[in-house]
């Protein structure tokens, strides 16, 4: 709720509130400011204000430590533009609340590192803070009004690249690359990370918790962008989920000869690229800078009619939108993937199978029978390979043609 404008401190060593504006947005506006008690109605004080050149507002109750934290609201005429809790100690009033840390691991890309988002706000709710969290694709949650300091790490070998000023405090970690007792690492072809880095923490997250949620800066916009079209990815990763470039030219072809508009995305990270298409109707922006920021590619998605992809950071990103998916078959099953949405996985959500719907990557008895090694329980070392076709350069039939892709995208389009 507009927590890119607003900043907010609460400094109860000096028993004051700090207020101040992050942009010009709301420079000059009439604003009502309102601050009540946490734990009741209690109205403790409420003001009419401008912020000037950038302003900001400190505050200060008369007992300020008789509360245990406030509610902030702040409304323009009677529109409310900003709310945030804070939370300084128990009902009891005699235990300060910890400050909450979360450490996000080197497990996956940047569709894993995706998957905690609920869990940030799941842990911001039931502690009624802020947390601060630690991440290498800080990215994802940028303007997240669960998240109050966002300290970026650099992706190496070691997972403890905490600064040193935070060296002695409680962190919580999740997603971290290390064995289990056992000696078995988690893989994410045969697990929800969301609940995985919930379970980390203690807890499993309910369905209406499942939610992605992403705090962009505004659009840029780009004078090409058609009004109305289809979003594809054309990547190149690992081969169960990626088309050759003549699948994705195809498709985009069916769709272009029936009056559908393409957009194409994508950007080169890590060993990952994209093929080079050609587009009749509609943008190629696969590198383009216009695209290269995630908000920009939040906006192009959210304002797309639908969006066709793998299963892939992207398309774990797009949970957080409200397009249209329409998911290429694989051999992962999608169920430990797909969004949930409006409480579901079916929202404005399609799945396009192959011929074969063995779906072997995510069914570990096929880890088992295929690598002769009887009871190691390993998905990982599926990757890559075809369990109908376990030779080199896997014909994967579990990937659909594009003309049936093309049917599914024009269906749901209609």
């Amino acid at each position: 709720m507009n927590r890119e404008y607003f900043g907010l401190n609460v400094r109860s060593d000096i028993e004051q509130i700090h207020i101040y504006l992050k942009s010009d947005k709301y420079e000059n506006s009439e604003l009502t400011i309102i601050i009540s008690d946490i734990d009741s109605d209690y109205l403790i004080w409420k003001s009419n204000t401008k912020f000037l050149n950038r302003s900001f507002y400190w505050f200060k109750p008369n007992e300020f430590h008789n509360f245990n934290g406030f509610i902030i609201q702040i409304f323009e005429s009677d529109i409310k533009i900003f709310e945030n809790k804070i939370r300084l100690k128990n009902i009891h009033g005699d235990t300060k609340i910890e400050k909450q840390f979360l450490f996000i691991g080197n497990i996956g890309g940047m569709g894993d590192h995706f998957s905690v988002e609920p869990l940030i706000r799941k842990i911001s709710e039931i502690t009624e803070q802020k947390l601060t969290v630690f991440s290498y694709f800080p990215d994802l949650f940028i303007n997240h009004p669960s998240i109050e300091k966002l300290i970026k790490i650099e992706l190496d070998d070691s997972n403890e690249n905490i600064p040193e000023e935070y060296s002695n405090e409680k962190i919580r970690y999740v997603l971290r690359c290390e064995k289990d007792k056992f000696g078995y690492l988690p893989y994410w072809n045969t697990m929800d990370f969301r609940q995985y880095a919930a379970s980390q923490v203690g807890i499993t997250l309910k369905k209406d918790e499942l939610e992605y949620h992403f705090y962009p800066n505004d659009f840029k916009p780009i004078e090409e962008l058609p009004e109305k079209y289809v979003v594809i990815n054309p990547s190149i990763t690992q081969p169960y989920r990626t088309w050759n470039s003549d699948y994705w030219q195809k498709l985009i072809d069916i769709l272009n000869d029936n009056d559908i508009n393409v957009v194409s995305i994508g950007k080169h990270i890590f060993n990952k690229g994209f093929y080079d298409v050609k587009i009749k109707k509609g943008i190629n922006l696969c590198g383009d800078e216009r695209q290269n920021d995630l908000s920009q590619v939040w906006h192009i998605l959210n304002k797309s009619d639908m969006f066709i992809t793998f299963d892939s950071g992207l398309f774990i990103f797009a949970g957080s939108t409200d397009t249209f998916l329409l998911q290429i078959g694989s051999s992962l099953d999608p169920e430990y993937h797909t969004p949930y949405r409006n409480g579901s996985q079916t929202y404005k959500y399609e799945h396009v199978d192959g011929e074969c719907k063995l779906r072997c990557f995510s069914d570990l008895k096929y880890a088992i029978q295929w690598c002769g090694s009887f009871g190691n329980i390993d998905g990982r070392q599926m990757i890559g390979y075809c369990f109908k076709d376990y030779v080199e350069g896997n014909n994967f039939d579990c990937h659909p043609k594009p003309e049936e892709v093309a049917r599914k995208a024009l269906d749901n389009l209609k």
